[in-house]
């Protein structure tokens, strides 16, 4: 097995540097890579965004958002935790085990009890340490997880929370979970660079190889097609149909807004409260029907949609509406 170098803080790039060594560019042997990433939430390639995210959080806190390719839960990740993933040629039912043990084995030498527990976690006395996904890609398995060494914890939790509005939709949601960090556990190593050098030569010895400039150019490529579509635009565009319903308290009175979202735009609208107005609905749902779901589409649709209410502005009412997509 061979360590490849490339750590980039934007996680985007390092999903593109696994799918670029699984799909394209064969090393003749299995491949383990590692990365500390900035502060990001990774989604899982069936959930929905707005189901698992404070997306108005996560973008005041400078926060990215980043789907994978493989399925499972979101995960938090920031400079505190550690990325790891293997790939190796080979096809056939998914294990997870084949790839936790080697790093359950790792832990343990260095003082920290981990155990293999369900299907794909890593935990310490019953708290989680390592979540962990596969996919398949051109006969290979990519398998990839973190490690939680020195996470804020408090700051992954605030990020994931959910955020004052409902959701329904048929995407797959995580399974909240206690977790900890391992930074506590062990004296052997201090920082998340140190449990990164340990893992790499624990994992590969001396053997290492590093991409050159085309090759950086390429993973840049793939990243921008496969990994950033989202995170430029709308979040919504790869998310299952669902339902967003919203609560807004104005002087004038309640407006409940209801759209049903598909493919990262409005396909149904219903307005429902106790508020008072001379002119109906139907202009603002006609504004909102076939809108991009995003927080600049949503608000520019309601304040030109011409919709007033007894202490109700559009303005007021886009402002509040769009907050939080």
């Amino acid at each position: 097995m061979i360590y490849v170098k490339f750590s980039s803080p934007d996680v985007s790039l390092n999903l593109a540097a696994e799918y670029y060594f699984a799909a394209e560019r064969d090393l003749g042997e299995d491949v383990f890579m590692l990365w500390q990433p900035r502060p990001t939430i990774v989604v899982g390639s069936f959930q929905n965004i707005h189901e698992e995210v404070d997306v108005a959080y996560a973008g005041k806190r400078g926060i990215d958002i980043v789907r994978r390719l493989s399925g499972g839960g979101t995960v938090y990740q920031d400079e505190g935790s550690v990325q790891f993933a293997f790939i190796e040629k080979r096809e056939g039912d998914i294990d997870f085990r084949r790839y936790l043990e080697p790093i359950c084995t790792s832990l343990c030498e260095l003082g920290i009890d981990a155990e293999i527990n369900g299907r794909n976690d890593i935990t310490v006395d019953g708290r989680k340490v390592s979540g962990n996904s596969q996919y398949r890609v051109a006969g290979k398995t990519v398998h990839h997880g973190t490690l939680l060494f020195s996470v804020d914890i408090d700051e992954m939790e605030r990020a994931t929370r959910l955020p004052d509005y409902k959701i329904a939709s048929k995407g797959i949601k995580s399974v909240r979970s206690r977790v900890c960090n391992m930074a506590p556990l062990t004296d052997k190593v201090k920082t998340p660079e140190e449990f990164m050098d340990f893992l790499a030569v624990r994992m590969t010895g001396e053997r290492v190889y590093e991409p050159d400039e085309a090759e950086h150019e390429r993973i840049s490529a793939i990243a921008e097609e496969k990994f950033r579509a989202e995170r430029h635009g709308n979040l919504s565009l790869k998310s299952p149909k669902f339902d967003f319903e919203k609560h807004l308290p104005f002087d004038g009175g309640n407006v409940i807004i209801r759209l049903m979202v598909k493919s990262g735009r409005i396909e149904t609208c219903e307005v429902k409260g106790d508020f008072f107005t001379n002119m109906g609905t139907e202009s603002l749902i006609r504004s909102l029907l076939g809108c991009e779901f995003t927080c600049e589409s949503v608000f520019e649709a309601v304040k030109n949609s011409g919709f007033s209410a007894l202490g109700i502005t559009a303005e007021s009412l886009a402002e509040r509406l769009s907050e939080g997509i």
